[in-house]
């Protein structure tokens, strides 16, 4: 039998520099950016003078897997990210992020008021702003009469109106992408990872946090202008706890298209998704990816769908994985 390779592949502004490469560690998240962390060994202090980074430079990642099942090969991509952080100790190490470092998506606290607009249009003109491609993935376009961003960078405030929606943001590839949270977790699991069958480096860990979990969530909204008073409310019926979610909104849509129950169920699910969580230290595979769901069989109580938050790749002496999760909300 063939002996396991992992040869890494990192393009640093056009030149491959794969064999300066001592370690790569990357961070596969399903919200906001993706980042990765490269050490380089520089021997002749090259990075230190003639080849020092600059904050804004391009890496490309990808890494090769031989021989990982019989007489096979597999490609990851992991993307394109911009230099954010350098630092500099036994090597030189080097920290991109997915969203371009030059745009102020991240950065920049900005103040403005919307109206009579929807999700996907706000969404849009920040990633026009921003440098990046929308694209919008969730079946709802919620429409706001009046919204304010106060103070806040466009990511933040993009994130609060996506959560709001039970949407996740992701930024990768230079594309801003909104996708649905429950439409994720209905989709099939690709692996099941089973208690003495798969490879895991390390015993898993558990949590189970019943203390801020709710049996349903009630929302409320008294309109100034006209003193009236919305409400929303929600019922999780497989649940089994009696605290009861409330919320004073500040501001919602009366358009047709809008519930003040779905804000309800939102709510909810926000406050009750990471209930049960589940972390796996695995020996490395290219089948593990944030944003997929995993069947978890061996432990119990905690056995069922799981929905991957999280993948740390990291490359080194070997190649391993984490994988942190959370079980599928069920019905909501």
């Amino acid at each position: 039998m063939k002996s396991r390779r992992v040869i890494p592949k990192i393009i640093y502004n056009g030149s491959d520099i794969s064999n300066n490469i001592q370690s790569i560690e990357f961070c596969d998240t399903f919200n906001m950016t993706d980042d990765i962390t490269i050490n380089i060994l520089d021997i002749e202090n090259e990075w230190l003078d003639s080849k020092f980074p600059n904050i804004g430079d391009s890496i490309v990642a990808s890494v090769k897997l031989e021989d990982w099942a019989e007489n096979s090969i597999i490609d990851i991509e992991f993307g394109s990210f911009e230099v954010d952080s350098i630092s500099f100790g036994e090597t030189m190490q080097i920290t991109g992020v997915s969203t371009p470092v030059n745009s102020t998506i991240r950065t920049q606290k900005n103040s403005k008021a919307f109206e009579n607009i929807t999700l996907i249009a706000i969404a849009q003109e920040i990633a026009s702003k921003n440098g990046l491609n929308l694209e919008y993935k969730a079946s709802r376009q919620p429409l706001y009469d009046r919204i304010e961003q106060k103070e806040t960078t466009d990511m933040d405030f993009l994130d609060k109106l996506c959560k709001e929606n039970g949407f996740y943001l992701k930024v990768y590839k230079k594309k801003l992408i909104i996708l649905e949270e429950s439409i994720e977790e209905q989709k099939s699991s690709v692996i099941k990872i089973e208690k003495n069958k798969s490879d895991l480096v390390s015993k898993p860990s558990f949590i189970h946090n019943s203390i801020d979990t709710y049996k349903d969530c009630k929302v409320t909204f008294n309109d100034p202008k006209t003193d009236k008073l919305y409400t929303g409310y929600f019922l999780d019926p497989k649940s089994k706890v009696s605290n009861t979610l409330k919320s004073e909104e500040q501001y919602n849509s009366k358009h047709d298209d809008f519930s003040m129950n779905i804000l309800a169920k939102n709510r909810l699910r926000n406050a009750n998704k990471n209930e049960w969580q589940a972390s796996f230290n695995m020996f490395g595979s290219g089948k593990y990816f944030a944003g997929t769901n995993i069947d978890i069989s061996g432990w119990g109580k905690f056995d069922g769908k799981y929905f991957v938050e999280q993948v740390k790749h990291s490359f080194g002496s070997g190649y391993t994985v984490i994988l942190d999760t959370r079980r599928c909300l069920d019905g909501y």
